[in-house]
């Protein structure tokens, strides 16, 4: 077998089975675009030994087919990195118009195919392989390479150079303590494995241009025509395994919680029933999304404003509707109320330890998690019966004005 054809055989494998592995452990929706990449990334590696003559005669779906799934990596890359690096991060607006030019050349290329004779295939195919390449062929590449260099671009923008409130520098930063530090370090593995992700399919495409630069269609003999590409070829398995070898050494990467869940087979397994009956998992399940609940709340997940039961759910990797569940049959209260009483507890403490001397008490329920005014006044109303600035007046804690 030649060594391009090993090359790209054990790239593609090993691909499918990381792909394999995210599919079954780590399914989420913020893990859907590196699955697609990864799969569209494979693929393409494994029909590169297809791109000879004979191959595209024998087999004229490479051409249409896998010729375009470039265009999406930028894209898919782009999206997963926003997912990696922002917590609340979403399917970005209008991604069908990023998907566009993948679908519009996918289109176009078949129907150009299927328009062409037997004969005037074999002649295009002969074309494709010698100095007089179809300069509509050379558009497409420069398109790709744009794209991509766009797409590059923002990504290494985000990856590198990004450090505010929202990004994953930040949203460290923001930590307290040992749950703060554990954070940081779980959010500077994410970051690294951003990197990777955003060098790898860089490194490819250079890799093409090198090859489309120095290499030629036609500069040298037949058996030769192929040979080339072991550069892109080598540059995509070595990503591939890269990929791999980040993941077996750090697998939380995945995990939207940072920790490697301890019983995933089995969480699984209560979500799945849950998701049929709609009623609380097993004792067991609801036992560990519990204490994974327990340890986001106090490392301060809830002093977000913006925090949500389906945000709380994704970050645990559980429906909501399980989290909801587990949440009112462990603590007899609502999600809100559960939130709501961290972030009522923490203004106590604060005040407790005599913050107010120095800080307003509207000051001390936003830094807690309220999301406004009215929100604070309301839930400590329902828990006192009364005002905040009556109660702490009536305790001799009120030093300021709301």
């Amino acid at each position: 077998m030649p060594l391009l054809s090993v090359v790209a055989l054990m790239g593609a494998l090993q691909g499918l089975l990381l792909l394999l592995l995210v599919a079954v452990r780590y399914r989420s929706r913020e893990n859907l675009p590196f699955g697609i990449f990864l799969l569209g990334f494979s693929l393409r590696l494994g029909t590169i030994p297809a791109w000879t003559p004979e191959a595209l005669l024998e087999h004229p779906w490479v051409f249409s087919v896998v010729g375009p799934l470039p265009l999406l990596y930028g894209f898919l890359v782009w999206w997963y990195v926003g997912e990696l690096i922002f917590p609340d991060g979403k399917v970005p607006r209008r991604w069908w118009l990023h998907v566009l030019p993948w679908f519009l050349e996918t289109i176009f290329l078949a129907g150009f195919l299927f328009s062409l004779s037997p004969q005037e295939y074999r002649d295009f195919v002969a074309r494709l392989f010698s100095p007089q390449v179809p300069s509509w062929m050379l558009l497409r590449h420069a398109i790709k390479v744009i794209l991509g260099g766009i797409y590059g671009f923002f990504c290494f923008r985000l990856v590198f150079f990004r450090d505010g409130p929202g990004s994953v520098a930040g949203r460290s930063a923001a930590g307290e303590g040992r749950a703060g530090e554990a954070l940081s370090r779980v959010m500077r593995r994410r970051l690294v494995w951003a990197r990777c992700v955003v060098v790898a399919p860089l490194l490819s495409m250079g890799a093409f241009l090198v090859t489309a630069f120095f290499f030629p269609a036609g500069s040298g003999a037949e058996e030769s025509l192929a040979s080339p590409f072991l550069i892109p070829a080598m540059v995509m398995m070595v990503s591939v395994y890269s990929f791999s070898l980040f993941l077996l050494i750090v697998p939380d990467v995945l995990s939207l919680t940072g920790t490697e869940t301890k019983t995933g087979t089995e969480t699984k397994t209560g979500t799945r029933q849950a998701q049929r009956s709609g009623a609380c998992p097993d004792e067991e399940d609801a036992r560990e999304i519990r204490e994974k609940l327990q340890e986001v709340l106090e490392q301060g997940m809830y002093r977000d404003p913006s925090l949500t039961l389906d945000r709380l759910a994704r970050c645990l990797n559980v429906p909501p509707r399980v989290l909801s569940a587990v949440i009112n049959e462990s603590y007899a209260e609502n999600y809100t109320q559960l939130i709501h009483r961290y972030r009522l507890n923490e203004f106590l403490e604060r005040v407790q330890e005599g913050e107010l001397q120095e800080r307003t008490i509207l000051a001390l329920a936003i830094e807690s998690g309220f999301p406004s005014k009215s929100t604070f006044n309301r839930v400590f109303k329902e828990r006192f019966g009364t005002s905040p600035s009556e109660y702490l007046s009536k305790n001799g804690r009120a030093r300021t004005i709301l």
